[in-house]
């Protein structure tokens, strides 16, 4: 899940969207790991009719099942979306 604020219209604006992410090697420790998803986007803004919309994304990271690594992603649904940041993850003991 994500939520983004911003402009939307000219007014204050929200962007929420649910994905659900397929990786395509889940357990690499090293390298990059491409993934996709589908999901759900809802626009909105102050003073104005929000919007719903289906999305997709594709995307790759480094190190998919490591602790932490980097991520970029092009998504589309209500427009275009690119996000490059940093994952860190805490997992279970015996993972």
């Amino acid at each position: 899940m994500t939520a983004a604020g911003g402009s939307y219209e000219g007014a204050l604006g929200v962007r929420c969207e649910a994905t659900a992410q397929f990786l395509l090697r889940p357990g690499e420790r090293s390298g990059a790991g491409p993934y996709a998803g589908l999901g759900l986007a809802f626009v909105g803004g102050e003073g104005a009719r929000g919007a719903g919309y289906l999305t997709a994304l594709l995307g790759v990271e480094s190190a998919p099942a490591a602790r932490a690594g980097w991520y970029g992603e092009l998504g589309l649904g209500g427009g275009v979306r690119v996000a490059v940041g940093r994952r860190f993850r805490h997992f279970p003991p015996g993972w």
